[in-house]
């Protein structure tokens, strides 16, 4: 199962596997077993099988029979399967086994099916997906982060007309904020990739190319140094120069910039900080391709190791040194993981397993029924620790807390205060009426917030931009997280649903 970043964040992965034309069969019918937010763009996707349509096909929002209405009329070939989605929360109709089990961690009581899919996005944003190594105080370091500049307002500064006939896109962005490149869908197996350089508020086109995919590799999304990755080559981005993969044409590559991770479907993988050769090779048992590669975007350093998460082998390995530590959870149903600032959070049903960082066994408890009904919304500078997050989802302890936002008692349930400063949410994903009482629609939203430096985004469209130490809020710029990047503090460039690209800085 992927695990995906909170809507409105940086990396909302379930959206990108939408925007990604050769996301496997299988994948597509889990996000449409837990995201009904995304079935319009599933109904649009090319890899969409005769099955998969068949049952957005009765849907009832118009935005999925207008998207079903503009396919092409040749189906994909396969017929994949359909997706068990509950039509309520209290439907005889089984989620899938990994859905299943997020769904008794977060919500226990009936819920409208919409506030399923989000509850079920909203814990899975702790998995650190998208953000930098942290430092020694919990904060990270190299995060692209809002500035408090666009509290003042936003204007668009420039815009990039669509490529012709694209049917997705999505943006990359170098992480000195010089190079963009926008990934454009032309057929299930054909991309374009077109390179921009950015100086102030111009942009100037620098190159394009297209490349063939196959159906099981990923979308070229990746910035490794100098280079943009796609299945088998890296392109220069200041030139366009193509150059032959290092690694096994077609393998998953993540990186954090520096370093590359490449690995097979059957889990041979790799880590390289050059083209001369990998820094170590291992095999990784219980590895699976439908998580991608291995994440370098949330690590921890322990006594001279670094170590991330793997997600379906169930262990840590040490990036310096390839070697992986054990978890003892094999077997087990691990519907999502918690990078936190000292250690890690494994949940298995409606039960959290507590690491240190280095793998050293921690706590097991189960998730009480009442951590879903937190009425506030307590936050602090950095990363929460494990101890901080097991107080705030056990008993509802917040006395780590820099500051509180409480969710107002409001029919509509869209707002939440601080001191004196009311924010409506533009979204009604991270509050809920439950039994009458307006709710966090996730424990994890807390840890999720102080992540940042203080200025957090909040929703797709129309998102609202809080200082949540300070109250002050403004509209924030448009354009969803999976067709958007944060190139600088100061620029977000979008796309929309045309695949047109617009820029936006902070009102001078």
């Amino acid at each position: 199962m992927t695990h995906t970043g909170l809507p409105g964040s940086e990396k909302d992965l379930d959206a990108l596997l939408t925007q990604d034309p050769t996301t496997s069969h299988a994948q597509l019918a889990r996000i449409a077993a837990a995201r009904s937010d995304l079935h319009a763009a599933l109904a649009a996707h090319p890899n969409a099988y005769p099955k998969l349509l068949e049952w957005l096909a009765t849907s009832t929002d118009p935005t999925v029979h207008k998207a079903l209405a503009a396919r092409p009329t040749t189906p994909p070939p396969g017929s994949g399967q359909t997706p068990d989605m509950a039509a309520s929360a209290t439907s005889n109709t089984p989620l899938p086994p990994l859905v299943e089990a997020l769904w008794r961690f977060v919500r226990r009581k009936p819920l409208q099916v919409g506030a399923t899919a989000m509850l079920f996005v909203l814990v899975l944003v702790l998995g650190g997906w998208g953000l930098a190594r942290l430092n020694g105080d919990g904060t990270y370091a190299n995060a692209t982060e809002w500035s408090h500049a666009w509290l003042s307002g936003n204007e668009v500064v420039w815009t990039v007309p669509a490529e012709e006939g694209a049917q997705a896109t999505f943006l990359t962005a170098s992480r000195d904020g010089k190079h963009l490149v926008r990934t454009s869908t032309l057929s299930p197996t054909q991309r374009r990739l077109t390179a921009y350089t950015l100086e102030g508020t111009s942009v100037t086109e620098s190159w394009r190319t297209d490349f063939e995919v196959g159906a099981d590799t990923q979308t070229a999304s990746v910035v490794w140094r100098s280079y943009v990755v796609t299945p088998s080559s890296l392109y220069d981005q200041s030139t366009g120069e193509a150059t032959e993969v290092p690694w096994p044409k077609g393998a998953w590559v993540s990186s954090d910039g520096d370093r590359a991770v490449a690995c097979t479907a059957a889990g041979d993988c790799s880590l390289w900080t050059g083209l001369g050769g990998p820094n170590w090779e291992v095999h990784v048992d219980g590895f699976a391709a439908d998580y991608g590669s291995i994440p370098l975007s949330h690590t921890l350093v322990s006594g001279g190791a670094e170590f991330t998460y793997v997600p379906g082998a169930q262990v840590l390995m040490n990036l310096r040194t390839g070697e992986q530590v054990d978890l003892g959870l094999k077997g087990s149903s691990v519907s999502t993981f918690l990078a936190l600032a000292d250690g890690w959070v494994l949940v298995d049903g409606a039960r959290a397993h507590v690491f240190a960082a280095d793998g050293t066994k921690g706590e097991t408890f189960d998730i009480p029924v009442d951590a879903e009904m937190r009425t506030d919304l307590p936050v602090k500078h950095g990363m929460l620790t494990t101890a901080e997050f097991s107080a705030w989802v056990k008993s509802g302890d917040t006395s780590w807390a820099k500051t509180k936002w409480k969710v107002l008692q409001r029919e509509e349930c869209s707002k939440i205060a601080l001191l004196e400063s009311a924010v409506a949410l533009p979204d009604t994903w991270y509050i809920e009426e439950s039994e009458g009482t307006c709710v966090l629609a996730s424990a994890g939203i807390p840890a999720t917030v102080s992540q940042t430096k203080g200025l957090y985004r909040f929703g797709f469209e129309s998102p609202v931009l809080v200082d949540m130490f300070t109250g002050q809020s403004a509209p924030g710029p448009a354009g969803t997280s999976a067709r958007g990047v944060l190139v600088t503090p100061e620029m977000w460039v979008s796309a929309g649903a045309d695949g047109a690209m617009s820029a936006y800085t902070p009102t001078k």
